[in-house]
């Protein structure tokens, strides 16, 4: 009989993976409105793209 070991690791929540995510998108959208160049299509849908992954 095999025993799961007491010790082993758990990976993050889901939720804590969303949290982690929505800092990292609210970064990445600082950069684009930063930026001094208009944004792009294609930025926006990375944009879009990111924001369906994480929520």
């Amino acid at each position: 009989m095999i025993e799961k070991a007491p010790h082993r690791m758990q990976g993050p929540s889901a939720e804590d993976v969303k949290r982690i995510h929505d800092v990292e998108a609210e970064r990445r959208y600082q950069e684009m409105a930063d930026a001094s160049k208009p944004l792009t299509n294609a930025g926006i849908v990375e944009w879009n793209r990111r924001r369906e992954w994480g929520g």
